[in-house]
């Protein structure tokens, strides 16, 4: 809880919160895209990206399980990067 000393920086956050939001729609459309696409380059592609977010916030075990479709993807699909 805010006390009376404490100082926000309500343009900041507002900002922040926006590129959140954007950032949670490009996920919505990265995921569609996935789940639509034939192209199996492409959902390795987007797999990679979506790795990556998992690692960066920490989430090792959907890190992980994206890596085991990354992996099935490229069994069933030879050379697919």
């Amino acid at each position: 809880m805010a006390t009376s000393e404490q100082k926000f920086d309500y343009p900041i956050i507002l900002t922040e919160l926006g590129y959140f939001n954007e950032a949670i729609l490009e996920y919505e459309k990265i995921l569609k895209s996935l789940n639509s696409s034939d192209d199996n380059v492409l959902k390795v592609e987007i797999l990679k990206a979506i790795q990556i977010i998992y690692l960066k916030i920490d989430n090792k075990e959907e890190a992980n399980e994206t890596l085991k479709r990354i992996d099935l993807l490229n069994i069933q699909h030879k050379n697919c990067f």
